[in-house]
């Protein structure tokens, strides 16, 4: 049994008005997957912390 937890920003889902990134959370257990949206945005330029 193998838990897997990864956060990440998804560029592909910036919001167009304010160019704010949203962050997704997904949790992976026996090769099943979940994904979320969290309540928390990123501006544009500290995405790049992030090495996915």
């Amino acid at each position: 049994m193998k838990l897997s937890i990864l956060f990440f920003p998804n560029t592909q889902k910036a919001v167009a008005k304010t160019g704010k990134v949203p962050m997704y959370v997904r949790v992976t257990l026996n090769r099943k997957k979940a994904e979320m949206r969290l309540n928390i945005e990123l501006e544009k330029n500290t995405t790049r912390y992030f090495c996915i």
